[in-house]
């Protein structure tokens, strides 16, 4: 061991005798800073486990007061619900009762015309029995949808052609229908005015576009568009009179549809080719079409049906 004596080895040994080593400050030292370093973790370790049962107890009571108020906003919906929910038993009873009223009035319509004598006061009378009979569709359709919000356009269109037809009978396959429409949901304040419109003019066509007993057919095309909705009614029937200017026109029919064109915001335009074709721009329902695209979800459909000859059921 003394001949193997490394003197560089005082550098890092308190003393060397015989080379042996006593002491090794640089060991001491080294052991001294992990101690320091095991107790700086330890400590460390401690103060995290501390935050983190801190940060455990602040969750426990963030959820406690997030499950408080999601009890509350659960009582809050559940009052709204059932508030909802009575609301729509009274509109639905109104929409109900309202239609009964209209068809007490219809009635005592029709027992004042059984009484009278005068063919033109029946025939002015029963046209009126008529409109009523739209309204009351009408209302008939809202208290049978599901969500109260609007009328079903190709049901109440199918509606529609059923009412004309009973008014002005024919026989079976005299006359056709073609629908080409799409499903547009009509608030009540769009639908009294629209089906009132569409019943002078399918009044119209089965009236005077057809002479009695000939067959004919009728194509309705209800579309959307950019400004609204354009309505178009054609028969291949006789077509307009000659010289025929709407404008001139005084018959309370053409009155009353004009009318209505213009509170839905279009104008009627009449053309003749093959029959008679009426088309109306509807831009008064610009606004229900774009509040519906960005809301309800309510889906497009376009509903395209074959011919249906006259009073046959839609399939």
């Amino acid at each position: 061991m003394a001949g193997n004596c490394n003197c560089q080895e005082l550098l890092t040994a308190s003393r060397c005798i015989d080379c042996k080593f006593l002491s090794f400050p640089l060991v001491t030292r080294e052991l001294a800073a992990q101690k320091l370093l095991v107790e700086s973790q330890l400590k460390l370790i401690n103060q995290l486990e501390e935050r983190d049962t801190a940060t455990t107890q602040q969750l426990e009571t963030n959820a406690q007061e997030l499950q408080r108020k999601n009890e509350q906003i659960a009582g809050y919906l559940s009052v709204i619900s059932a508030q909802r929910w009575e609301k729509e038993v009274i509109l639905r009873e109104v929409y109900h009762r309202v239609k009964n009223n209209l068809q007490v009035v219809e009635s005592l319509f029709k027992m004042t015309s059984r009484s009278l004598a005068d063919t033109t006061a029946r025939g002015a009378i029963e046209h009126s029995m008529q409109r009523i009979r739209v309204m009351g569709m009408v209302h008939e359709h809202l208290y049978q949808t599901p969500d109260l919000g609007g009328v079903s356009l190709d049901a109440y269109l199918r509606g529609l052609i059923d009412v004309a037809v009973a008014a002005h009978p024919r026989k079976p396959d005299e006359v056709q229908f073609e629908l080409d429409v799409e499903e547009i949901p009509l608030a009540l304040d769009v639908a009294i005015p629209f089906g009132l419109l569409m019943n002078e003019l399918l009044s119209n066509c089965l009236g005077h576009g057809f002479p009695k007993g000939s067959a004919g057919k009728i194509h309705i095309t209800v579309r959307r568009r950019a400004n609204g909705v354009r309505m178009v009614v054609n028969d291949n029937g006789i077509g307009l009179p000659d010289g025929f200017d709407p404008v001139k026109c005084t018959t309370m029919g053409l009155k009353l549809a004009a009318g209505l064109a213009h509170q839905l915001g279009g104008t009627l335009k009449f053309a003749s080719s093959n029959g008679c074709q009426v088309q109306v721009d509807f831009t008064h329902m610009a606004g229900q079409l774009k509040s519906e695209s960005h809301g309800i979800g309510q889906r497009m459909v376009a509903a395209k049906h074959p011919l249906l000859p006259i009073g046959q059921p839609a399939l």
